[in-house]
């Protein structure tokens, strides 16, 4: 996660996202989808990252 803190925080929410996605879609949980967007994330941005 060293590579990660470089990133904005938007990009570091929806990689959150992807790898939770990646594990099991039923882990994303709605305070996921809700930091990414605090973080300035469209929903076309989320649905691109699932």
């Amino acid at each position: 996660m060293g590579l990660l803190t470089t990133l904005s925080g938007k990009m570091q929410r929806l990689i959150r996202i992807a790898l939770i996605v990646k594990d099991s879609g039923r882990m994303l949980a709605e305070h996921h989808i809700a930091a990414a967007r605090s973080s300035g994330a469209s929903n076309a941005d989320i649905q691109l990252t699932t």
